[in-house]
Order: C-alpha cells, then sequence, then structure tokens
C-alpha cells in the first residue's frame, strides 16, 4: 500500500487552447498506435487522466504503473516562443494582414479599427487601371474597407451557433463585414443611346483581383421628367432627374475567340471542354446577334451579349460581345468567358447617397444581403425631348457592402477558415477567389498557472516565476484540525473558530507585513526591542517574498523577483536560520547578536529578516518578521504581490491582521478598525495584468478566482470572472462549458489568458483551474487574401516545457465510480483490478482472461469519447511486460485495438496485433 501511495497524483490540467472545443478522437475509432494519445495530446496530459490499480495490487502492478506514469510524463512536454516572439505562421501569395507587431488586432477589437481601408498598395487584387473611351480617360481605384463596429469584425471567444466553445472571428447577423468601391477618379463619361451607357461598354476593368468587361448597362430616369423636357424648359442636370442605373461585368476562368461552327477544347479548374460554336445568327436581337454553342455534347440556350449559361455540372458561359456579319461577307465570331462569372449592380438614385438593398446580382442570383451605392449624373442634357439618346452621363463610383448572414445566424468563423465558407450567400464576395481568413491567435508562448485540488479540504497553487523557476505552493486549507480563533483582544470580540486558512493543515502562508501591538514601523534597521507580536511567521510558516507590492495602480515596472519560502528552524547557539526555497532549495542566513537581523538575498534582492527577542535575549519560540517587499522598511498592511512568467501579477487576497487571530486567515476587514468579524469564509486570487502590457489599453485586466470554503471542512472554485473595475480595459469571454465533455468550462481574455475550469459533472469533489498565461499579448491574426494563397507554420523558436503530471492521476479501483468518465489506463487483470473486471464482462476464471504466459493490452472505447486502456498480464511478471511495452511506446506499432504481449525478460519483449 506504501507503494501504492507514493504514486497516486491528480490531473487537473485541460487540453489548451489549441483543443479549445475538440474532441481527441474526433470521428475516428482509437487505436494502439495513437499512443500516448489519448492521455498525452500536443505534450499536455489529458483533464480526466487516470491510471488505475487494485486496492490490494501486486508490487508488480504498481511498478507497472508508475513506468507509465514516467513514460507519460516524458511525453508532456510543450515547445513555447520566447517572450514576445510573434506567431511562426507563414502566408504566402496575395494577402496582408490586418494587424502588425506595432499595431496588433487584439482579442475583441474590430478590424476596422486598426486597419479601416485597404488599397493597392496593401494587396495586387485592388490594383486600378486606366479606362478610355471616346468621351475622354479616368482613372480607376478599388477600395476595401471595413466598419468600425464594436460587437461585429472581432475576434472573441464564444459558443457558436452549433454551441461548439472556441476563438473565433465573428459579425453579428445583419452587420456589415466590408465595403467594396471602385472610383473613377476623373469620372467615366458615356454618351447615351437609348438607355444604353454606349462609351462603357466592352470596356476593361479589374475588380477584386478578377478581369471583367462591362458588357451592358440600362439608364432610365423618372417619366414625369422625360415626358415635360423641354416642353417647360426642366433639365436632366438639375435637381428632378433621378438616374435608375443597372452596370452588367462579365469575366471568367478562360476567354476565347471562336468563329462559327470552329471548335476547341478548353481547361477549366482541371476539367476538359470541348467548345463548338454551333450557329451565330445576325438577325436576332434587333441584329446585334447570338450564338448557340455545344459544349462536351450539351447544347446551350441561345445567349445574346452580357447573358450566361449554366451547364450541367455547374460551370457557366457567358458572353461578352457577338460579331455577326453574314456568311457571304465575313465570319461570323463570338467572344466568350468559359467558367464565366456576371456581376450586376444596381441603383434606383444615382443623384442620391443612400443605398439600395439587394442591388447586385451575381451569376443571375440577387444578393439578398447586398447594399449598393452608384454615384452619378448627368453632365449635358439630350438634344430632343422625351429621350435620353444625345445626352452625356458621368458615374463617379460605386460602392458594394456585404452584411453578415451565416446559414444558422450569426457568423463565427474558426482558425483557418474565412468568411467564404461561412456565407449563406458566397457569391455576396463578387469574387470567387478572395477571402477575409482567420488563422487563430499569435504563438507567443504560454506559462501555466493552477489552483491545484490537494484532495477535497486543500488547494495548493502552481505558477512559474519570471527567473523561470516553478514553485508548487500551499494555498488554502479547510481541514476540520485547523479550527482557530481570535485572541480576543481590548475592543474585539473574540470570533468564532475559523478552520479556512492559508497555508496547509499545519502551517500558514504570509504574504503581507504587519506591525505589532505599539509599533511605529519605519526603517528596518534593528529587530531588538520590538514587541513579540509583531514575530508572526513561525517554524514552517511559508512566506513570499517580492519586490511587487499593491497598490496595482502605482506600478510602473511589473519585473518582480518572487520566491515563496517555509521557514525551517533557527540555531540560537549558532545564530542560524535555515530556510527553504520552493523553488531552489535550501539556504542558510546569520543573523546578528545584536540588531537581531538577518540578510536574505533572494532572486537579487535583499531582504531583511528579524529575530524574536526580548531583553537582548532570542525568545522562544524563536518567530520572525520579514521585510516581504524588499524596500527595507516596515510597514503595516503592505501585500506583495507574485510575478510569473509573462509579466503579469498574481494578487493572493487579504489577510487578518496576526495580532487578532493565531493564523494567516483570509478576507478580515479590520486592520485597526474597532469592530467586525475576523476571519472569512472565502478570498479572491486576482491574476493581473498592466494596462501598459497592452497594444492600446486604459486599464488593467483582472481576472478574479474565488476560493471558497464549503460545508463538510471542503473547498472549491466558487467563480470566475472579471474583476476589472467597470469601464476597464479587461474583458473576460467565458466561462463556457463544452458540449463534448460536461466536467470542463473555459474562458479567454482580451489578453489572451485561457482558463479552463475542470468540475466534475455530479460530483461535490473541489474544483480545478489550469491557466494558460501568455508570455506576451495574443493578437488575432486575420489576413485579406486575394487569388491563391497557402498557409504554413513554421518552427518557432523557444525552449521546452514539462508539463507536469500532478497529484491524483493514480487511484485506486475502490476511488473509481465510473470509469467512463475518465481516459484511463488499468493495471492489472481481473482477479486483482475489479475496474479490469468490468471491462472484460467479469470472466470467470477471473485469470483466465489472457492466455498463459502473456499479457494483453486493450483498448476499450466508451460511448462518450473517453477510452480505458487495460494492461492485464496471467502472472504478475507477464502484468509488467505488458506495462513496460506500454511505457517504451512498442504498442504504438499496433494499428489495431488489441496487442498481445510476450517475452521471457523485461528487456526481451514481442508486441504483436490480436
Amino acid at each position: 500500500m506504501k507503494a501504492i501511495q507514493a504514486v497516486k497524483k491528480m490531473v487537473a490540467l485541460g487540453m489548451g487552447l489549441t483543443m479549445v472545443g475538440a474532441t481527441i478522437f474526433g470521428a475516428s475509432a482509437a487505436k494502439l498506435s495513437d499512443y500516448p494519445a489519448p492521455f498525452v495530446v500536443n505534450g499536455t496530459p489529458a483533464s480526466n487522466l487516470a491510471i488505475i490499480v487494485g486496492d490490494q495490487a501486486d508490487g508488480s502492478d504498481v511498478v507497472g504503473a508508475v513506468d507509465i506514469i514516467q513514460s507519460l510524463q516524458s511525453q508532456a512536454v510543450v515547445k513555447v516562443a520566447s517572450a514576445g516572439q510573434p506567431s511562426q505562421l507563414v502566408v504566402e501569395g496575395d494577402a496582408v494582414e490586418i494587424g502588425s507587431t506595432s499595431d496588433l488586432l487584439e482579442i475583441g477589437e474590430p478590424i476596422g479599427d486598426v486597419r479601416e481601408t485597404l488599397t493597392e498598395v496593401d494587396l495586387d487584387m485592388l490594383k486600378g487601371g486606366q479606362i478610355v473611351t471616346d468621351q475622354g480617360s479616368t482613372e480607376f481605384n478599388q477600395y476595401l474597407r471595413f466598419p468600425n463596429n464594436a460587437t461585429s469584425g472581432v475576434v472573441l471567444f464564444a459558443e457558436d451557433e452549433r454551441d461548439r466553445v472556441g476563438h473565433y472571428l465573428f459579425w453579428d447577423d445583419g452587420n456589415v463585414i466590408f465595403e467594396w468601391e471602385l472610383e473613377f477618379e476623373e469620372g467615366l463619361e458615356s454618351e447615351v443611346e437609348n438607355d444604353d451607357l454606349v462609351d462603357l461598354e466592352d470596356e476593361d476593368v479589374t475588380v477584386l483581383g478578377q478581369p471583367f468587361v462591362i458588357v451592358d448597362t440600362d439608364l432610365r430616369v423618372n417619366n414625369q421628367v422625360l415626358s415635360n423636357l423641354g416642353a417647360n424648359g426642366n433639365s436632366l442636370t438639375g435637381t428632378n432627374a433621378t438616374p435608375d442605373l443597372v452596370i452588367e461585368f462579365i469575366g471568367g476562368a478562360v476567354s476565347a475567340v471562336l468563329g462559327e461552327n470552329d471548335k476547341e477544347t478548353y481547361v477549366v479548374d482541371g476539367k476538359e471542354y470541348e467548345v463548338e460554336v454551333l450557329v451565330i445568327s445576325e438577325t436576332s436581337n434587333a441584329g446585334e446577334g447570338s450564338v448557340k454553342f455545344r459544349i462536351n455534347g450539351e447544347i446551350t440556350d441561345e445567349l445574346e451579349d452580357g447573358e450566361t449559361d449554366v451547364l450541367a455540372d455547374g460551370t457557366q458561359i457567358g458572353i461578352r460581345d457577338i460579331l455577326a456579319t453574314g456568311k457571304d461577307i465575313q465570319k461570323s465570331i463570338v467572344q466568350f468567358y468559359l467558367g464565366a462569372y456576371k456581376v450586376e449592380f444596381r441603383d434606383t438614385n444615382t443623384s442620391d447617397a443612400l443605398a439600395v438593398p439587394a442591388g447586385a446580382e451575381v451569376n443571375e442570383e440577387t444578393i439578398e444581403d447586398s447594399f449598393v451605392t452608384i454615384r452619378g449624373q448627368f453632365v449635358t442634357n439630350p438634344p430632343a425631348a422625351g429621350s435620353l439618346t444625345g445626352s452625356e452621363f458621368e458615374v463617379q463610383n460605386i460602392r458594394y457592402n456585404l452584411t453578415a448572414d451565416a446559414v444558422l445566424g450569426d457568423m463565427y468563423i474558426p482558425p483557418g477558415t474565412g468568411v467564404r465558407a461561412q456565407l449563406d450567400e458566397p457569391e455576396g464576395m463578387l469574387t470567387p477567389n478572395w477571402d477575409i481568413r482567420y488563422e487563430g491567435l499569435m504563438d507567443t508562448g504560454v506559462t501555466l498557472l493552477r489552483v491545484d485540488a490537494a484532495g477535497d479540504d486543500e488547494y495548493d497553487l502552481e505558477f512559474t516565476n519570471q527567473e523561470g523557476i516553478f514553485f508548487d505552493v500551499p494555498l488554502a486549507s479547510n481541514e476540520a484540525g485547523n479550527a482557530v480563533s481570535a485572541l480576543g483582544l481590548t475592543g474585539f470580540a473574540p470570533a468564532a473558530p475559523h478552520q479556512f486558512k492559508y497555508g496547509d493543515d499545519d502551517d500558514d502562508l504570509w504574504f503581507t507585513e504587519y506591525l505589532g501591538t505599539g509599533d511605529a514601523g519605519g526603517v528596518f534597521a534593528t529587530a531588538a526591542g520590538l514587541p513579540l507580536d509583531a514575530f508572526y511567521i513561525t517554524d514552517d510558516d511559508f512566506f513570499v517574498l517580492s519586490n511587487c507590492v499593491l497598490p496595482v495602480g502605482t506600478l510602473t515596472d511589473n519585473t518582480c523577483f518572487s520566491h515563496v519560502l517555509r521557514f525551517d528552524s533557527a540555531d540560537t547557539t549558532n545564530r542560524q536560520l535555515t530556510f527553504t526555497d520552493l523553488g531552489t532549495g535550501t539556504r542558510e542566513v546569520t543573523y546578528d547578536a545584536v540588531t537581531f537581523l538577518a540578510n536574505l538575498v533572494v532572486g537579487g534582492v535583499t531582504y531583511t529578516v528579524g529575530v524574536s527577542n526580548a531583553a537582548g535575549v532570542v525568545t522562544a519560540p524563536l518567530n520572525l518578521t520579514i521585510d516581504l517587499n524588499g524596500d527595507g522598511m516596515r510597514t503595516n498592511n503592505t501585500k506583495v504581490l507574485i510575478g510569473i512568467q509573462g509579466e503579469g501579477l498574481l494578487d493572493l487576497g487579504t489577510q487578518a491582521w496576526p495580532t487578532l487571530t493565531t493564523a494567516s486567515l483570509p478576507d478580515f476587514g479590520l486592520n485597526g478598525v474597532a469592530t467586525g468579524a475576523i476571519g472569512g469564509t472565502s478570498f479572491n486570487l486576482s491574476l493581473i495584468t498592466l494596462a501598459k502590457e497592452f497594444d492600446e489599453a486604459a486599464a488593467n485586466e483582472n481576472i478574479s478566482i474565488n476560493v471558497t470554503a464549503r460545508t463538510s471542512s471542503r473547498v472549491g472554485l466558487q467563480s470566475v470572472g472579471n474583476g476589472t473595475p467597470a469601464g476597464g480595459a479587461g474583458q473576460l469571454y467565458g466561462l463556457f462549458s463544452l458540449e463534448e465533455n460536461d466536467d470542463l468550462s473555459q474562458a479567454l481574455s482580451g489578453y489572451g489568458v485561457f482558463l479552463e475550469l475542470f468540475d466534475p459533472e455530479g460530483s461535490d469533489d473541489a474544483e480545478d483551474l489550469t491557466v494558460e498565461y501568455p508570455l506576451s499579448q495574443r493578437g488575432a491574426r486575420v489576413f485579406v487574401t486575394g487569388g491563391v494563397v497557402s498557409t504554413r507554420a513554421i518552427e518557432a523558436g523557444g525552449v521546452e516545457r514539462v508539463q507536469p503530471i500532478q497529484i491524483g492521476a493514480a487511484k485506486l479501483a475502490s476511488e473509481v465510480s465510473d470509469v467512463s468518465m475518465y481516459n484511463a489506463i488499468v493495471v492489472g487483470g481481473p482477479c486483482a483490478n475489479p475496474i479490469a473486471a468490468a471491462l472484460l464482462g467479469n470472466p470467470e476464471p477471473c485469470y483466465e482472461s489472457v492466455s498463459e504466459n502473456k499479457a494483453l493490452v486493450k483498448l476499450v472505447e466508451h460511448t462518450n469519447g473517453n477510452v480505458a486502456l487495460l494492461v492485464n498480464g496471467r502472472t504478475a511478471m507477464n502484468t509488467r511486460q505488458g506495462a513496460r511495452a506500454v511505457a517504451t511506446g512498442m504498442i504504438s506499432k499496433v494499428t489495431g485495438m488489441e496487442a498481445e504481449v510476450t517475452g521471457a525478460t523485461l528487456t526481451d519483449v514481442t508486441v504483436a496485433a490480436v
């Protein structure tokens, strides 16, 4: 049993930000070749990992379990970037990122706040050009704009319309995604013939990276103006005119010219198309002509200029121009597009700035979520009343807005995808080859912080300080034997006993400087003569040394050298004090015989330590008072903060004044006030990121974690929320419960702090919290891409960090009521382990579940997606051989769910699929 207890550990670490909203295996079945998944995935131990042995397990079973835990720990390593390093995502092609290292696109920040307008300087697909007509020439330019909407076009952490939790690029349904503008600098002028702008037709223009030609226009004005024109002096150039204009563009993958009866083969998207011109009519369409094709044996409709037809496979053919000459003069020809794309814009009044809803069509489909504005005007009147012929019209620009309309409602774009894939009408992007893509959050590297349940009545705090040193600290205890009470000093009513305290069940954790009764404090030059109640740190107590202090608002430098130490002992003969730095090891210092002071240098900072004394000699019990913040002063109620890797600050809450109580109690509201209760049933652990660490922020971010005492001497995490004052910059999205695992809830802050709460459903066990704190602010990576663009990740610089498997991962079979709630490794056969017996259907006799001189390694997949890996040997040695095959990774060569292990010794092991 002692060996079993030595390997008992508990995992509360979640899947991490890269696994948000995902299951480990997805839809595929578990395989031995996946090992070490699902127990360790991407270097991170599973949150529900359990290694289970029987209550009376043989020593070989226990040693085999130890081998497996050690092998999993060796796999639990992640590579993190150095602080400030941007993600090593490489995007190749015509693409521009919205954010940059000098101006991050922050979580929750609208993309229009960082990049309001894109031009040809940013993207080749926005290149302009020149159009020359009989009426003159003009340069044309393209612009892509993004609105600065506080709630849309932002990256956030949420549940999408399918209840999947993750980080997304988000738009509210109905909000504008983008505005595209085609601007004609000098104005695009044309003479009007009937209702056509004849000088515009057949002119080439580029739209969002795709070549188009204007194939048709249709201009009308209100009938009242036309009927009265010339009769009463009304003018089209006056304020009464309401021009109604339609402009049609057509382009395509292949542009070609064929004569009547000609035949040619073209390739579109890898497919061959044999195109034959059957007939070109010179008499149809008022002499403008029409054409029919046979394409891969399929005969099209009769088509005129600007018209399209859709083939059976969805490919379009569109007509740019027909030259119908008559067979006795010259062969008729047709210019057409294969893989055609047709776009039409309409504004019912080009003289105002109002947008027309659903004013665009793409490939004959109305874009219901579009808004179109065409600004244009008549520059001359027609020579004859009642007709537009002979007038001149100028188009100044076309503006197109697309609003969000996803298939299920609001638009959530997960990493690695784009706007186009989420639209109910993807044609609303106007052209097929560009997108707005979300490629996830910046890879800044992270440090882990855990509030880790040590049983049901205590919490430990795990963190890595800014020097890269790992600490595991007793944080809070609610054990029944902790009962402490107020000392009943004058002016204070004795309080009821309190068992909820900082530290563990035996010893206290201190992080606040206090003075004694009648103690004036000041420069810490001597400890001689100080009141005895000034020395409140007792034998085996823990204390925080840190050169960062409250109030946070006064901090200009959050570089803190924070360590947690334990006061071990005092040797009064040699005047020697012994401490254990929980991160680096034993420290010894000598105190002065006159001042009773010692200098303790930790992290390059000198902290003064005073030893209790009276009448010139040390007193028993020998207690300490310490300058916890290293400023050389003794100040009442001075609380120190813990600086963690990545420049975060950790505020442990508020302690009781030690002169009023016998232990380190939380939530003490007196501190000099003459009335009130001593002690409390909860405290707030605050994770603070200073505003100066953000790209843009007016206030600090404060994530508040409420640690609470519960009935029956239990502890728990009552809440995790945003502790930022109103109007602050801190935003916390979540917590959100995962649909695929009800035990897990996740959240993400505006700085990029990722939190995962492990709360076993249907259990009153203490919750565990794992925090991924970024080494620098995580920016969102949003790209606008044109044409063929590829993304790839390159190896990031940085260091490898071990993700420790924590206390509790190893369990006795009697401690597991439902093995399906875990990703479990079950060591031992059904004779020694009832969990193994249940997984094998309770075989009788139990020892015949596996053949002689063999071990069975078998995966059992539960309906909820969790798995159990059974290691079952005929004998104790066979079980140990099976565990060795797991630990060494030999089972990963088996693609199925079951393997047989044989061998004469531990080093002579053979694994074969069953």
